[in-house]
């Protein structure tokens, strides 16, 4: 099986020159989902999936705990996109909560897309509102995160990193791979997302 699964990431990452990688990211301080997908006009396939996971960090004063927090997760993409360079990243505008937690968690998020884009200047970084992910992955902008999870893993069944329950499904903490999977193909798909390299090829 270890094998099995080396020799298909090996050949997913030997693409060929005309296909182009993509990262898809649903950031969170806590929990940040992620896919890497390769992207051709014939291809459109996602091969691995996962989450960053941070830990609350219980240093005093609670700022630099949070701080840590945040140069955990900056560093994490560093290594994602370092190892996978992608030409494209897409990510969800992280909006939508007015909590306090879930603000702060925003505000290390927006800096840490500045800093990315600062530092892969090479790398276009497109994001999407969740309105529009939900609309056109979920078909209206009220769908459910279950049914996006399970449309997620029904397009990726393949890739590595998905956890499943007894019944096959993804697990719950999966949601946040689910919303990194559709914000992937609502880029892929989205009208201001033409690759002219391809269409050159």
């Amino acid at each position: 099986m270890v094998g099995a699964i080396y020799h298909m990431l090996r050949n997913k990452l030997n693409e060929p020159d005309n296909s182009i990688r993509i990262i898809g990211v649903d950031p969170s301080l806590r929990n940040t989902g992620y896919c890497i997908g390769r992207y051709n006009t014939k291809v459109n396939e996602v091969f691995i999936v996962g989450t960053i996971r941070t830990k609350p960090n219980k240093t005093s004063p609670a700022v630099l705990g949070h701080l840590q927090d945040g140069l955990t997760l900056y560093s994490s993409m560093v290594d994602l996109i370092t190892k996978y360079k992608p030409a494209y990243v897409f990510y969800e505008y992280p909006i939508g909560s007015k909590s306090a937690s879930a603000m702060r968690s925003y505000g290390f998020v927006v800096m840490m897309f500045a800093a990315l884009k600062i530092q892969f200047k090479h790398i276009q970084f497109i994001g999407h509102k969740v309105s529009e992910i939900k609309e056109y992955f979920g078909g209206t902008k009220d769908a459910e995160k279950e049914f996006i999870t399970n449309r997620a893993y029904d397009l990726t069944a393949a890739a590595v990193g998905w956890k499943l329950d007894k019944k096959g499904w993804p697990m719950k903490n999966c949601e946040h791979i689910g919303d990194a999977v559709a914000t992937y193909f609502t880029g892929c798909h989205y009208k201001g997302f033409i690759d002219k390299r391809l269409i050159s090829k």
